[in-house]
């Protein structure tokens, strides 16, 4: 069996026990998946922990989104942040900041513009 099955085992037994699971073991699953290069596995983490814990949803996209701007993935990692938007959910600001300036620079002015007008519609409904 493999570490993360091990990991996986005992996050069900912890939540199986109505134990809500701390951002740092998010954190760990959502970096121990997409290091592993289970990118598919670490989205689907993401979104299936945003229908159960609420209040770590922020932190686990922008996580996401950074992995994979650091990765050279700008693309992914602008979808992720529109994602989290559409759902009515802020990025962290220096995630935020750091994707837009990438795609900037990337010449991908048009991705960077639209994420720009979404968190700026974000910022306006509140």
């Amino acid at each position: 069996m493999a570490k993360i099955e091990i990991a996986c085992h005992y996050f069900d037994e912890m939540v199986a026990r109505d134990l809500e699971p701390r951002l740092s073991t998010h954190a760990v699953f959502i970096k121990g998946f997409f290091y592993s290069e289970q990118y598919e596995e670490a989205y689907k983490y993401v979104v299936d922990s945003d229908k159960k814990y609420k209040c770590s949803s922020c932190m686990n996209y922008s996580l996401l989104a950074r992995l994979h701007q650091k990765r050279g993935n700008l693309v992914i990692a602008q979808n992720i942040l529109s994602e989290m938007i559409k759902k009515g959910l802020r990025p962290y600001f220096k995630v935020y900041m750091k994707v837009l300036n990438c795609l900037d620079k990337s010449g991908r002015e048009t991705l960077a513009t639209d994420l720009q007008e979404q968190f700026h519609q974000l910022h306006s409904k509140a």
